[in-house]
């Protein structure tokens, strides 16, 4: 009796239990299509693939019985809609499913949209599709990603709706279509005959399980903790399965011997880094989605969430993260899309290359953060100067290239050259400080110049330079003999190079003479070039290259250790009290390290630091670089004499002569040359002697070529002179010499 009582009230809660969710002994009715190789039917139509290993291990764990069942994807959709079947398998997610479906979270898979070509036929971009007959998949989310391309881009073509990715493929084969839109796994299962995969990637989707029947929705959430548990797990069936059902031939590692490990190690790396790259992709485009979806809600009418958020998608891939401008791949597709359709059209199109201006002094003086700030603005600044034709992008760093279309002559580009250079005259304001910017530009046409993507974008880059190398904040055209300056200019890289190597440099020496007593107690250590077939080359032919390529920095640490070497020569044979001068680049003073290698060369050869003067240019002290001061600053406390070459030729400023530990200064040798012709000129110098004494500065006169200035500059009170008059630079080896007759003559004589 209790036994029946009992049995009756189990079967009278059982069903009640039931109408919540599915659970163990429940049958679950599944909708499954054709999708391989996520879903397929395999012997004994046994449905298989991906999906039914995950959503068969989900059952075994919770304990349902799955009834699939099989149907097009359009009469599936019906039939979940309307809830007469419980679940949907493989349906990728978008926001208008969403507004009907309820989907799980975690993603299956991530898929994407790719066009197919004949093998026969030509179709590289989205322009080449106009007046195609394009198969499709009816009801398919790429089907409807294509049909929105094709509007965003005004191209007109025949759309052919069909059953399946299979039927568009053998269409496609036949030569009945001309393009076929297929997901890029189940293009890569079916490996068609004939049919080869374009360039033109797009929509990427996530793949989800959903239902419209609220008691299956805590199902949905079951299956996204296993999912995430599966993926989690190296080992899974998650993994297993990718590995199985994605790679290109599932059945090969089945039958490697025992004896090959290797191989079999080599499969488990690749399979490895498969299914890494895959959770990559899977991240990215979640994450993207997320974005685009918060944009979406802000927006009222369901077709422009739509098109913002697949503009949002594209941007995000093809973008420079900074500036929201198109990026080096996107710039290359614009660009390689312009020059079809002016070959198609016969047009002209101008590539410009601009390179800020001194923007390392941004960076240096303000920081990175600054830096970035200015880029983001300089870029909304070019941005309102561009039409809607023109492509602006950022290559990296402070480089931008833009993309004129439909220009009619080079004019044009000029105009639209001076319209850039004139949105960077209002100052920056950074960090509470105002900023002038400046950029150099490089003008290339096609196909004038050249028709090749990579050689135009270096025609334009080399314009560029040549407009940096005129005085910058202007724009030049490239022309061929440009490039022909530009590998005389390599050339001259790799000959200083081997020439470090091979020591082809040396040093000449060049007397300075106290005037107060005509006694020589320092020189200037002047580097030369022996080249072995162009003979001796001036360093103003092969420092300016030297320093463009940073072999400056090599070049002066071999310049300070023969100089100190030298003098040490010097002192041993009997030559004591002399100093030496030598010239650093700005390019050394900008490198880390440089007070610590000038000692430790001073202490290899046991020169004492006041006996070495270095001397820089006014250039240098007016870049206000805190490294540069605290440089200066640590020579001037070692006791290391700074001497500013070539004085009144930069940009001369009684501040810096003020705040810096300096010694001597120079006076250009154009100001010698020029006094006793000139009575401004001659006024200058005098004030200039008559300020550094002042300062308590030491003055060096430059390029004394005869007695009239020598007397002139004595009377000014100059303190030391250096020029032909007295001697040309020379070999070590003609020091002594010249010293032994100097003080013997008692007066400045004039050597060679």
């Amino acid at each position: 009796m209790w036994l029946l009582v009992f049995c009756l009230i189990f079967a009278g809660a059982a069903p009640a239990g039931a109408q919540q969710t599915a659970g163990v002994g429940e049958i679950l009715r599944v909708g499954i299509y054709s999708n391989p190789p996520l879903v397929s039917l395999g012997r004994n139509d046994e449905p298989e693939g991906l999906v039914i290993d995950l959503l068969e291990e989900v059952a075994r764990r919770e304990g349902w019985r799955i009834r699939y069942v099989t149907a097009s994807f359009a009469e599936l959709l019906e039939l979940t809609q309307s809830r007469r079947i419980d679940l949907l398998a493989a349906i990728a997610y978008t926001p208008e499913r969403a507004q009907v479906l309820r989907f799980n979270q975690e993603a299956m898979i991530t898929n994407w949209g790719v066009v197919y070509r004949h093998q026969d036929s030509h179709v590289d971009s989205v322009l080449d599709l106009a007046g195609l007959r394009i198969a499709v998949k009816a009801g398919d989310t790429h089907a409807q990603a294509m049909e929105a391309l094709l509007r965003e881009f005004q191209i007109q073509a025949n759309i052919l709706p069909l059953a399946d990715y299979r039927e568009a493929l053998q269409l496609l084969s036949l030569g009945e279509v001309d393009a076929a839109v297929v997901n890029r796994l189940v293009g890569r299962k079916l490996r068609v005959a004939q049919t080869i995969p374009t360039h033109i990637i797009f929509n990427p989707v996530e793949l989800h399980f959903a239902s419209n029947r609220p008691e299956i929705f805590p199902l949905l959430d079951r299956i996204d903790m296993h999912l995430a548990l599966l993926k989690s797990e190296p080992d899974s069936l998650y993994h297993q399965s990718m590995s199985r059902w994605l790679s290109d031939n599932p059945e090969s590692g089945a039958d490697l011997p025992r004896w090959h490990p290797w191989v079999i190690t080599g499969a488990v790396m690749f399979t490895l880094l498969l299914i890494g790259l895959i959770l990559f992709l899977r991240s990215l485009v979640r994450r993207h989605t997320q974005e685009l979806r918060a944009h979406s809600q802000a927006l009222s009418q369901e077709i422009q969430v739509r098109e913002q958020a697949q503009e949002r998608l594209n941007e995000l891939a093809f973008s420079d993260s900074l500036t929201q401008l198109p990026n080096r791949v996107l710039f290359q597709d614009r660009l390689h899309q312009a020059m079809e359709y002016a070959k198609r059209h016969d047009r002209l199109i101008a590539l410009l290359f601009i390179d800020l201006d001194d923007f390392k002094r941004v960076n240096d003086s303000l920081g990175h953060a600054a830096g970035d700030r200015l880029l983001q603005e300089i870029a909304r600044r070019f941005g309102r100067v561009l039409r809607e034709t023109d492509t602006l992008a950022r290559l990296g760093g402070d480089e931008f290239t833009v993309i004129l279309t439909d220009i009619q002559n080079p004019q044009d580009a000029v105009s639209f050259v001076r319209k850039l250079l004139d949105s960077l005259r209002t100052p920056f304001e950074l960090s509470g400080q105002m900023i002038q910017m400046s950029a150099s530009i490089g003008i290339t046409l096609y196909p004038t110049d050249d028709t090749d993507e990579t050689d135009l974008l270096k025609d334009a880059d080399t314009a560029m330079y040549q407009a940096k190398s005129r005085g910058k904040n202007t724009f030049d055209f490239y022309a061929p003999e440009l490039t022909r300056s530009v590998r005389a200019r390599l050339t001259m890289e790799g000959e200083l190079r081997a020439a470090l190597e091979q020591g082809q440099f040396l040093l000449h020496y060049q007397p300075i003479v106290s005037l107060s007593d005509n006694r020589c107690r320092s020189l200037e250590a002047l580097i030369r070039w022996q080249h072995p077939e162009r003979g001796l080359i001036a360093p103003d032919e092969f420092i300016p290259v030297a320093e463009e390529s940073g072999i400056i920095q090599e070049m002066g640490d071999w310049v300070l250790d023969q100089a100190c070497a030298q003098l040490r020569t010097w002192e041993d044979q009997g030559l004591t009290g002399l100093s030496v001068a030598i010239n650093l680049s700005p390019v050394q003073f900008r490198r880390d390290g440089l007070v610590s290698r000038l000692a430790r060369t001073l202490r290899q050869h046991q020169i004492p630091s006041h006996r070495l003067h270095v001397e820089i240019t006014e250039s240098l002290l007016m870049e206000q670089n805190r490294h540069v001061a605290e440089t200066l600053q640590t020579l001037d406390a070692m006791g290391v004499s700074l001497c500013i070459d070539d004085f009144g030729t930069g940009y001369s400023s009684l501040s810096y002569l003020r705040h810096f530990p300096l010694h001597r200064l120079k006076i250009d040798r154009s100001f010698v040359q020029d006094m006793l012709y000139a009575e401004d000129t001659r006024a200058l110098v005098k004030a200039i002697v008559v300020m550094a004494q002042a300062l308590r500065l030491e003055v060096v006169a430059e390029g004394v070529e005869n007695r009239q200035q020598l007397e002139l500059l004595r009377e000014m009170g100059c303190d030391h002179v250096q020029g032909f008059l007295l001697s040309r630079p020379v070999p070590a080896i003609d020091i002594p010499p010249w010293l032994e007759q100097s003080i013997h003559g008692n007066e400045v004589r004039r050597r060679g």
